[in-house]
């Protein structure tokens, strides 16, 4: 591990541009974590508490994984999954898996070395937002063919322990969906040929499946789910999504069909001049309301409030709005990889290359990177921060001021009162938490 010292004189990086580092200069980890185990190959990046008390992350050692909480391994296991924090450092699950013969896996959710739930599969978890709840699908009876895929028993979705009913398929490997009071969940199903949103087991949306849509080139690659970036308004009275629908164009003359993505807002299709849309965003609040749209002609754009889109050229991602829902930012991206269409949030993941910055409220900032994600605002709307990187170094940049230059570093955290921001690193296998003041 490296020595306290080390970590202190690696904290504080000031880009080249013109953000400064922090008054004060060297900066004092608040805590550092048990390193990697010797042997261990961390497996992903590593997940720190909401607080930053505990740090979590699956590893490989031999032909075995591992669940590893604060430097102590769980029991052996064929696979474990990334792990998931709720809303305290207590509520942690990672899900875990054995192959227990030629067609047949067993798996599990692992929570402080308890094994909490069992199933022949078991999907993504998701914590209600108040850490009190917990949902995620099943496939009871799954074997697999000859081919590895895991097939039969129906998928059956949990919620609280509680099963539901069985499906033909589901989008299991995407976490579930809590309302902000946490009463209610959303994730989505296959019933027959149609894809279909369930809030509470209820179905109150559908989508025609990718094969019964998609027919032309300009179709975007075949999704698993017909529906994805659901979410509901933060008052839980409306909601929002992604699914796929029929997409009809004239081009030279000639009639083109395939399918494209479009954003339903409660019942109702958002209808525009434009060829595909996605990545619904609510304000906190629940008055405002944005989503991405994509254009042939023009490209990605923004549809804020309802209005018309704009096309700032480029790519967009990250719709963020602040807390008191008066300012706006998201993700300007020029030039670089583009996905087709690329309008879910899914899509964002594979942006890469051109010039990264954050435009709020309209105004692009003068700064630019090689990446930007984990863009949020701070507690009282005033302040942005977001993870940066330039090379192979990411940094936390808040206004002017860049915090870090580290391999791996976590999504920034305001604290409550907005004039510190935490954040975690891993460097080697060293494992830190700081929490930095704020001019």
């Amino acid at each position: 591990m490296l020595p306290l010292v080390s970590l202190l004189a690696l904290a504080v990086f000031t880009l080249a541009s013109s953000p400064q580092s922090p008054e004060g200069g060297g900066l004092q980890a608040d805590r550092v974590f048990e390193p990697v185990p010797s042997g261990l190959e961390v497996r992903g990046p590593v997940t720190f508490a909401p607080d930053g008390s505990r740090a979590a992350y699956s590893g490989v050692k031999g032909d075995k994984q591992y669940a590893v909480v604060d430097g102590k391994l769980s029991d052996p296991f064929d696979f474990v999954d990334a792990p998931v924090f709720g809303a305290s450092a207590n509520q942690l699950v990672f899900r875990a898996g054995n192959r227990v013969s030629k067609l047949a896996e067993k798996w599990w959710l692992v929570s402080n070395g308890e094994r909490i739930a069992e199933s022949a599969w078991i999907g993504a978890p998701a914590w209600s937002p108040d850490g009190k709840r917990l949902a995620y699908w099943t496939q009871p009876g799954a074997k697999l063919n000859s081919s590895g895929e895991r097939v039969g028993g129906g998928l059956v979705f949990v919620v609280d322990g509680k099963k539901g009913e069985k499906w033909r398929d589901a989008d299991a490997l995407t976490a579930p969906v809590w309302s902000a009071d946490s009463k209610h969940v959303a994730t989505s199903a296959l019933k027959n040929e149609e894809w279909c949103v369930l809030v509470d087991g209820k179905v109150v949306g559908t989508a025609q499946t990718y094969a019964a849509l998609a027919s032309g080139p300009s179709s975007p690659s075949a999704p698993h789910s017909a529906i994805v970036d659901f979410v509901f308004s933060p008052n839980g009275a409306h909601f929002a999504y992604t699914r796929l629908e029929r997409y009809v164009r004239e081009n030279n003359g000639a009639r083109i069909e395939g399918a494209t993505w479009g954003v339903v807002y409660d019942q109702a299709p958002q209808l525009g001049e434009f060829d595909a849309a996605g990545s619904p965003t609510f304000s906190p609040d629940g008055q405002r309301f944005a989503y991405k749209v994509f254009s042939h002609a023009q490209w990605q754009g923004l549809s804020l409030d309802f209005k018309p889109p704009t096309y700032p050229g480029g790519s967009i991602a990250q719709l963020t709005f602040s807390p008191d829902s008066k300012r706006f930012a998201y993700v300007h991206v020029a030039g670089g990889d583009k996905p087709f269409m690329g309008v879910s949030r899914a899509d964002e993941a594979s942006l890469a290359g051109g010039r990264w910055s954050i435009v709020v409220d309209g105004a692009a900032d003068e700064q630019t990177f090689d990446e930007i994600r984990d863009l949020t605002f701070s507690p009282d709307s005033k302040r942005t921060a977001f993870r940066a990187r330039r090379g192979k170094h990411w940094s936390i940049v808040c206004g002017r001021t860049s915090i870090g230059v580290e391999t791996e570093i976590s999504r920034p955290g305001f604290s409550a009162d907005g004039l510190a921001i935490g954040y975690g690193t891993r460097r080697g296998a060293s494992l830190a938490w700081f929490s930095v003041p704020l001019k």
